[in-house]
């Protein structure tokens, strides 16, 4: 279900790059298109592999296993971040 919101939400900066409000200036420097792709195609990932876990996939599994470790250190890093606004 995750994966379709952040497809959703790319979906959403890809068609309108207004719709976010653009805060800090961090390492990486991509304006919110790109950040649309980013989360459009990393949200198609998620979906895909979500689908795969159903079918009994190790791969999906995998997948699954890497992404959920992935969005666990970002929350713990950027996570009292976002408490602050």
């Amino acid at each position: 279900m995750i994966g379709f919101f952040h497809a959703f939400a790319g979906i959403v900066a890809i068609a309108d790059n207004t719709f976010y409000v653009v805060g800090r200036e961090w390492i990486f420097e991509f304006d919110v298109t790109s950040w649309g792709w980013i989360h459009l195609l990393g949200g198609v990932v998620v979906v895909a592999s979500g689908f795969g876990i159903f079918s009994r996939n190790v791969l999906a599994r995998t997948i699954g296993v890497v992404v959920a470790a992935i969005s666990a250190r970002s929350l713990t890093v950027h996570g009292p971040d976002l408490a602050e606004r």
